[in-house]
């Protein structure tokens, strides 16, 4: 059976992962001895690509080794990993996604004049974990709205969202802050591409009879775009690489959406849809 797919909107790399890849590929095919604290992306593929540059992941600045450059991932990361790093006279290359750059001064800003910061998003991904680290233990981070959390101290209250956090959760959060606090500023922090992704899947809820998600398992948008389906009951499967697809609950299915990502390549989502076309 011929199987049509409708691709997602704004599927693959999004700017900021984009500029990190590029910056690191180029580096490292020109020798340079490079380490990253973190995996550079939540995506397998381009970690492996990434290794078999020679390019190293570490989990601590400790384990950095003289005469390496440690890359800051597009996720940013605390002042404290950042001043252990220039303490160990590691070399820093510093490709913290913009948009979660200024995130990072906006709740800085805050702390320094003594206001709570709120930030919409998940306490254990390593993006809201270099956000609270600005703000000088001003900050706590609330994954959803019905989350029990108490309002650090001090003035008027900072709400901000991690880069990739849902639209729809991120309003929810500041209602509750407005019911807790009496003076409230929100600022809506979430990546343009990041809304850009998830519209371009809801455009297809009405159009597909399934749905394939490219991305790593770990990632936080791709998770978001699972969410989005799976809210509407479209039958849908998460793969990292064509090689994981399973047809047996799409083998009767004619029209396919697949949306990827923001740390997927581009090559994988087209790998992807080349196979499901291709399936008999």
């Amino acid at each position: 059976m011929k199987r049509k797919v409708l691709k997602a909107d704004a599927a693959g790399f999004c700017e900021g992962v984009a500029r990190a890849v590029n910056e690191v590929v180029c580096r490292a095919q020109e020798g340079e001895r490079l380490t990253i604290l973190g995996p550079l992306v939540h995506n397998p593929t381009v970690v492996a690509e990434l290794e078999a540059l020679g390019v190293r992941v570490i989990s601590a600045p400790e384990e950095c080794r003289p005469g390496e450059i440690v890359v800051i991932r597009t996720h940013g990361v605390t002042p404290a990993v950042k001043e252990s790093l220039e303490a160990l006279g590691a070399s820093i290359l510093d490709l913290t996604c913009p948009r979660v750059a200024r995130v990072q001064k906006l709740i800085a800003k805050a702390a320094s004049e003594g206001r709570p910061v709120v930030i919409a998003g998940d306490p254990d991904h390593a993006e809201a974990i270099g956000l609270k680290g600005h703000s000088e233990n001003r900050g706590v981070v609330v994954p959803r709205p019905d989350y029990e959390f108490t309002l650090p101290k001090g003035g008027p209250v900072l709400v901000v969202s991690q880069t990739t956090q849902n639209p729809d959760s991120f309003r929810k959060v500041a209602d509750v802050v407005r019911q807790k606090a009496p003076e409230v500023e929100v600022i809506d922090t979430i990546c343009g591409f990041t809304v850009r992704r998830q519209e371009g899947v809801r455009e297809l809820l009405d159009k597909v009879g399934a749905a394939v998600v490219v991305g790593g398992r770990m990632s936080a948008n791709t998770r978001r775009l699972v969410e989005v389906f799976e809210k509407a009951d479209v039958p849908v499967q998460l793969v990292e690489t064509e090689t994981e697809l399973d047809f047996t609950p799409i083998e009767s299915v004619k029209v396919i959406g697949v949306a990827a990502g923001a740390s997927t390549p581009p090559e994988v989502v087209e790998r992807v849809i080349r196979v499901i076309e291709g399936a008999a």
